[in-house]
């Protein structure tokens, strides 16, 4: 069966090549490169200077860089890649499972174009198909990430089936290693796929899923998930926008038992430009992970049902350069938070960053 499927697959790829077109112009190599600098303080003032459920701008009390990226995009008619590397508190806490040459590789990925509009992309993606946020914050409406984000898999490694007729839709399936890792630890791999839908500037629609085992361990001990997560923005006039996004999650209970446990997550977003060189934007969200799926160990062991809010503002005055400061607050139903002198059902932090590119 899979040599069947290996030489179906193959004879399709040739035969899509070899029907490409020629005639389109030269390809073409960009550069592009990227530092978050940040100071970070929660007032917890944990003694590890670690903030709590946090891979971006996670060191308390410490200016530090976050993510540090230079990188590299190659583009033709019929070929396409990228390279970066990374480097930043980020990758050291988010790819600390990985492999210590594979935490600085943020982007390793080639695709070739099957046809017309379809293209098959393999290797490391820096940004996967989950979630509105990524790992770069200048894309993003807040400083720090929500408890979405941060408990959604990033990065990813595998093959992705994009197909892209226009700007306003894309669909694609994935078979990937697992939720966010490189390193595999099992023969399981993990499918997915993306449906992201713009029919103009002022709204869309994106839907998302995994389906595999969630803790990169052995075939003998693993467990199935089965995850969505699905998010509609809506830009009413030039200076308001918002998003809802959710993520919902079930899990095997037991080995080889049913899907019959679940978290949920919802979270929304207001953002108001009240010109091109200020923006704010307000965050509320909630984690109802009280079946211990995702925050597998909590400090004190207690189940993590957690609120939180923010409020953000950003300067962008400076061609290619972002100044943002943040306040967020998290609330618990139990002592699930770390302080200097023991646990707390609350925490308070305040981030700043400047953010530049090219």
């Amino acid at each position: 069966m899979k040599r069947a499927f290996s030489y179906a697959f193959l004879t399709l790829l040739v035969y899509s090549l070899n029907g490409q077109s020629d005639s389109i112009s030269k390809p073409s190599i960009t550069y592009n490169a990227f530092v978050d600098a940040y100071y970070a303080f929660s007032f917890n003032d944990p003694l590890s200077k670690n903030i709590d459920y946090a891979y971006n701008h996670s060191r308390h009390n410490e200016f530090n860089v976050n993510l540090a990226l230079i990188g590299a995009k190659y583009s033709h008619n019929r070929l396409r890649g990228n390279l970066a590397l990374q480097a930043g508190t980020y990758p050291q806490f988010n790819y600390a499972a990985e492999s210590q040459i594979m935490q600085h590789v943020y982007d390793a990925n080639v695709g070739v174009r099957l046809h017309k509009s379809l293209w098959l992309d393999a290797g490391i993606f820096g940004s996967s198909h989950i979630g509105f946020e990524s790992a770069i914050s200048k894309d993003n409406w807040t400083l720090t990430r929500s408890l979405c984000a941060e408990n959604t898999p990033y990065y990813a490694s595998g093959a992705e089936l994009n197909y892209e007729p226009s700007e306003k839709l894309l669909v694609s399936l994935l078979v990937i290693n697992g939720w966010q890792n490189i390193n595999d630890n099992n023969s399981n791999k993990a499918i997915g796929y993306q449906v992201t839908w713009k029919p103009n500037p002022k709204f869309g629609l994106n839907a998302s899923s995994f389906y595999g085992e969630p803790y990169n361990v052995p075939d003998s001990v693993s467990l199935m998930r089965y995850f969505n997560h699905a998010y509609v923005y809506v830009h009413p006039t030039n200076y308001l926008s918002f998003v809802l996004m959710c993520d919902v999650g079930l899990q095997q209970g037991k080995r080889n038992g049913s899907l019959d446990s679940m978290w949920l997550n919802p979270t929304f977003l207001v953002r108001v430009l009240p010109n091109k060189k200020w923006a704010l934007c307000a965050r509320a969200e909630y984690y109802d992970d009280s079946r211990g799926l995702v925050f597998t160990a909590t400090p004190g062991g207690e189940k993590f049902v957690t609120t939180g809010t923010s409020l953000n503002v950003d300067y962008l005055g400076i061609e290619n350069v972002m100044l943002r400061v943040e306040g967020k607050f998290f609330s618990s139903e139990n002592n699930v938070f770390v302080t200097r002198n023991g646990l707390s059902r609350t925490n308070a932090i305040l981030t700043a960053s400047i953010a530049w590119w090219f």
